[in-house]
């Protein structure tokens, strides 16, 4: 492998869908299996086909409920066990990493880029696992303070000079992989728990941590232009989400009588429309609306 380029292993990935998209086929394969049983059961002339149709589509629909559960269930608990294997066996990273001596010396040097490159390939192994990702940009950043640290202090001429410069190029491209991998991977769990809360509120959360995940990657990279386009459509998601959430307290608010707390949450979501960066036909359609909620209050109040 070249230095500073990260190794590329393959790993096989199961075959999965979405949860949506597998309660679909198993309600259609219920349905259907409903359907066939009640017309061969008819044409056997028994009394109340749909008796017994209903009962074995019923069956199959709560069994590919069980099986689906089953699967994940395992699938998690190996996830669980291949994260705490990485923690095992790279447990002593953690120890060098606040162990760096003030001189850092040609042996400590190889030592720490052997150590980031065995951390970097068992990251690329559990390749899915946010938090792997996270551990080796952490100790990268760790390497790269000591050795950025060290430059100055060395004499010109030593060898030391050549081998961290190299090892400052390695650390660096490392970092830079492993921490756009963290941000994928993490700022695409909190999407897609953020798709699957059941209330405004959590969703909201979830949106702002994924958020949060991007302009931490951001802080480092600012330029990558993924990351500005992830950074973009997260905002806007965050912002229509909480310019919901203040209609829906005005809302409330209007319902109770307390027409000054409305136009107060309808004057705050007007403000967060305009800093917001929503497409404009969405904001203009929303700001008439609310605009026209404000008037009708404003002749109540």
């Amino acid at each position: 492998m070249k230095p500073g380029r990260p190794e590329k292993i393959r790993v096989s990935h199961p075959l999965w869908m979405p949860a949506a998209d597998y309660y679909f086929l198993s309600a259609a394969l219920a349905i259907g299996v409903f359907f066939l049983l009640w017309a061969i059961l008819t044409d056997a002339n028994e009394q109340n086909p749909w008796l017994p149709s209903g009962i074995v589509a019923s069956a199959l629909a709560i069994g590919s409920v069980i099986i689906r559960e089953i699967i994940l269930r395992r699938k998690r608990r190996q996830i669980a066990e291949a994260a705490q294997l990485l923690d095992r066996t790279i447990l002593s990273v953690k120890a060098r990493k606040g162990a760096v001596s003030p001189r850092l010396t040609l042996e400590q040097n190889a030592a720490l880029l052997a150590e980031i490159k065995r951390k970097s390939d068992a990251a690329n192994v559990l390749a899915r696992i946010a938090a792997s990702h996270r551990e080796v940009y952490e100790l990268c950043e760790a390497y790269l303070r000591a050795a950025e640290a060290e430059l100055p202090a060395i004499r010109p001429g030593s060898p030391r000079i050549a081998a961290i410069r190299k090892g400052i190029d390695y650390a660096g491209r490392l970092h830079r992989y492993h921490m756009l991998k963290w941000a994928e991977i993490e700022s695409r769990e909190f999407t897609q728990s953020a798709a699957a809360s059941e209330t405004p509120a959590a969703r909201l959360l979830e949106t702002k941590r994924a958020l949060g995940v991007i302009r931490t990657a951001l802080g480092h990279y600012p330029g990558d232009s993924a990351l500005l386009d992830s950074q973009r459509v997260l905002q806007e998601a965050v912002s229509a989400l909480e310019v919901k959430s203040l209609i829906k307290r005005a809302e409330r608010s209007a319902d109770r009588q307390r027409f000054n707390m409305a136009l107060k949450h309808y004057k705050n979501a007007l403000t967060i429309i305009g800093e917001s960066n929503l497409p404009d036909q969405e904001r203009n359609e929303i700001t008439m609306e609310i605009q026209a909620r404000i008037e009708r209050l404003n002749e109540l109040c």
